[in-house]
């Protein structure tokens, strides 16, 4: 039981390593192709993190294309979802997350940045 034990402790230490190095990966290519946006810039688009300030470019190298964009007042809103199962097994798009941007910049994040589920990273 205890070799089970320290075989599924290493297994898992061994996914964080190997993710924390694509993490790593992404990070030096989006540097290479970006290197004006500066180290923590770079660091918060390689960990899919949005943040105040950010231009609609580094948005979407971070999480991709929104679902949807629409304009609500002064302020430009993009939205991000997860596919959900609906009635009958039929699959849904829910929208989780937000990004509002007034000029081209971000200005405020909505909902669960979580629940997009970013669990690996690529390129």
């Amino acid at each position: 039981m205890k070799r089970i034990k320290n075989v599924l402790i290493l297994l898992l230490l061994g996914i964080v390593v190997a993710g924390c190095g694509l993490k790593n990966r992404r990070a030096e290519k989006i540097d290479n192709q970006y290197p004006e946006w500066g180290q923590t810039t770079v660091q918060a688009v390689a960990a899919r993190k949005v943040a105040k300030g950010m231009t609609e470019q580094m948005v979407t190298v971070a999480l991709g294309k929104p679902d949807f964009v629409n304009q609500e007042g002064g302020e430009e809103k993009w939205a991000y979802g997860i596919n959900v199962e609906g009635d009958i097994g039929a699959v849904i798009r829910k929208q989780v997350f937000w990004v509002y941007f007034r000029g081209e910049k971000v200005v405020r994040t909505e909902g669960n940045w979580n629940k997009l589920g970013y669990t690996f990273y690529e390129w």
